[in-house]
């Protein structure tokens, strides 16, 4: 198991857009226009005209608003530490790219890919020199029997990761490809410093709190509406008793903050299994030392996930 502080994300460049044009303070909008500001990396729809110099940001959350606030813009999206709201493609090449600071940083996590068959992560230290060049393919090829070979659909995974080279300055540039002519998305993306914690046991609790709306009227009919999920994992974890101290500061520095919680074990043999479901995007809801011996002592975690 380890775990993945964030780092705020610094984006040096990328070819996500958004349609919304930018807001201007000197222009007055009519109804319904939609625009977004590149300081709070949202869009705003005006709900009335309105004068210039009323800035959407500022107004929307009043009494009488004159905007009413969409939710993340589409370059955003993928930066705004949740899954449930994604960057889609907009580029004509069917790919998404980007390129941010990765200076101080290990690893990086990308949560909630849909429509991806591959990603490109390039590394480049402070001389503009690549350091890292490789691909994830994200397409799962276990085949457990001819039933699924012939008629199940083909599945590509949604949750991945890439390790790399610690560096006091460092840019990582990441590329996703599409599956076909499909274009692609991702959900968040996080870049951070890793800090292992031990081996995780077998015989985890894994699964997820669910957001959706089940609605009965007095006839019994129900009105169903699918929303978003969160995941949830609840386990034991061995760690070195003489690390305890150090492992006990690093779960009390992280209460109340986001972080990737990853308890898969590090592989050893081919025979291993790593699963998407034991990676969580969230914050510890409940956390306790067993000190068991000299050696070897367990942690039990709580580990609630953003949806």
């Amino acid at each position: 198991m380890k775990i993945v502080i964030p780092k705020a994300i610094t984006v040096i460049n990328t070819n996500l857009t958004d349609a919304a044009p930018i807001y201007d303070i000197t222009k007055a909008y009519s109804k319904d226009s939609i625009v977004r500001q590149t300081d709070t990396h949202h869009k705003y729809q005006a709900l009335a005209d309105v004068a210039a110099g009323i800035k959407p940001s500022d107004n929307y959350a009043i009494v009488q608003p004159k905007w009413s606030d969409l939710g993340v813009s589409n370059d955003w999206a993928c930066f705004d530490d949740a899954i449930k709201t994604s960057a889609v493609c907009s580029s004509d090449d069917g790919t998404i790219q980007f390129t941010f600071d990765s200076s101080r940083c290990d690893t990086v996590y990308l949560f909630n890919l849909s429509n991806a068959s591959s990603v490109r992560f390039e590394l480049y230290d402070v001389s503009n020199a690549a350091i890292l060049s490789n691909a994830t393919f994200l397409a799962n090829a276990t085949i457990s029997n001819w039933y699924e070979y012939f008629y199940e659909d083909f599945l590509y995974e949604r949750t991945t990761s890439r390790a790399f080279p610690i560096y006091g300055s460092s840019k990582l540039k990441v590329k996703i490809f599409g599956v076909g002519s499909n274009k692609p998305s991702v959900g968040t993306i996080i870049v951070g410093k890793s800090a292992y914690i031990g081996r995780t046991k077998w015989g985890p609790e894994l699964g997820y709190i669910d957001w959706s709306t089940d609605e009965e009227d007095k006839w019994g009919t129900a009105t169903l509406v699918q929303g978003p999920v969160s995941d949830k994992f609840t386990g034991d974890v061995y760690i070195e008793t003489a690390s305890l101290d150090r492992v006990d500061r690093l779960f009390k520095s992280v209460r109340g903050k986001l972080a990737v919680y990853d308890f898969n074990n590090e592989k050893q043999d081919m025979a291993q299994a790593t699963f998407e479901a034991s990676i969580v995007l969230g914050r510890t809801k409940d956390f306790k030392i067993t000190a068991e011996g000299l050696s070897v002592s367990t942690i039990t975690v709580e580990v609630r996930g953003i949806p």
